[in-house]
């Protein structure tokens, strides 16, 4: 009696075990192999094959790398818009041109506006200039000396607080409009941030029949202040 199985089925399990060796062999390969080899008791296959060999797994640091270069790019993203969209960040009043001047002077002119006296601004300015000079806390008002020739000349301005603060100036002439009233119209004026006795110094060249005629200083209420105006031409 012909003890070997037929060759379909040797073919068979040769075919079986070769798929054990493929990627992707699984447990039904293996249980399909095992099913031949039992019909196979001369061993022409292999009952107890070597386990299939499985391809190695990946690691899952890209996919955490891009996960991780996404987030950064999510909060970047906010950052950028959160400050598109944030209001910009109010200035502060631009300081007005100023003399630099000796602590001890700074403090003279200072201590003298604080107790309600004139700063001595003209005098220091030029002595052999004329000037006008005048005192006062809040906003005020300075009547400028008129001129017989009311011909071209310059303007200017000293003015001095006794504390911190922002303040400025205006000058001013006389206009008569067609309908005969007399208005105000400003020719020059600045204002800005001032350290506590240090002097402003502001300039203004003005055309014959344009001599400023008012000078108004602008401070916050409670703050003393001098001013010194010097015309000349």
């Amino acid at each position: 009696m012909d003890r070997h199985p037929p060759a379909a089925v040797t073919e068979e399990g040769e075919a079986l075990r070769r798929r054990l060796y493929r990627p992707g062999a699984d447990d039904e390969d293996v249980a399909a192999y095992r099913s031949v080899a039992e019909r196979d008791p001369e061993g022409h296959v292999d009952p107890d094959p070597a386990p299939p060999r499985t391809l190695p797994r990946l690691p899952a640091r890209p996919v955490l790398v891009a996960t991780g270069v996404l987030a950064v790019l999510v909060v970047v993203s906010a950052l950028l818009l959160q400050a598109a969209q944030a209001p910009p960040a109010a200035a502060g009043p631009t300081p007005l041109p100023t003399r630099a001047v000796p602590a001890l002077t700074a403090a003279r002119f200072a201590a003298a506006v604080a107790r309600g006296d004139d700063a001595g601004l003209g005098a220091w300015w030029d002595p052999a200039a004329p000037f006008l000079e005048e005192h006062g806390s809040g906003d005020g008002t300075v009547l400028l000396p008129a001129s017989a020739s009311d011909g071209s000349g310059r303007l200017t301005v000293l003015l001095v607080l006794a504390a911190d603060g922002t303040a400025g100036w205006s000058a001013a002439r006389l206009v008569i409009h067609d309908d005969r009233t007399i208005h105000l119209r400003t020719e020059s004026s600045a204002f800005g941030s001032l350290r506590a006795g240090v002097p402003a110094i502001g300039r203004s060249d003005f055309a014959a029949g344009h001599r400023p005629m008012r000078l108004f200083v602008q401070a916050p209420g409670g703050i003393r202040w001098g001013v010194a105006a010097i015309i000349t031409g």
